[in-house]
């Protein structure tokens, strides 16, 4: 990772405790989860997952898809690890996807910067 992206995980490295406590993140997660097709949706990828909300609020309308989430924050990775020990948590950056090709039904990004 370049210096700046460094530096920009590592402020939401700090964030990453209290980064669920925010209610616009909560319900922007809710408001994306109820707006996504799962109809025939296996596989969900959310980029720049952060503490994976949105994906927390997919497997609560749908236990039965997989999740991935990709973030560069390992704090915020950790956090999504511990709420959503079921979901797949890579750190790894939006523009470069640790995943092969055509594996992926739905893919949110949210609130990437």
């Amino acid at each position: 990772m370049t210096g700046q992206l460094s530096a920009f995980a590592a402020s939401f490295d700090g964030r990453a405790p209290t980064y669920d406590t925010n209610v616009m993140h909560r319900d922007l997660a809710c408001a994306v989860a109820d707006f996504a097709g799962l109809d025939g949706v296996r596989v969900v990828l959310d980029v720049a997952t952060g503490t994976g909300l949105v994906l927390r609020a997919i497997a609560a309308r749908d236990a039965q898809v997989h999740l991935i989430g990709v973030d560069i924050s390992a704090g915020m990775l950790e956090v999504a690890r511990e709420e959503l020990p079921v979901g797949l948590f890579i750190k790894g950056r939006a523009e470069q996807l640790p995943l092969r090709d055509a594996t992926i039904d739905l893919v949110t990004c949210v609130t990437a910067m």
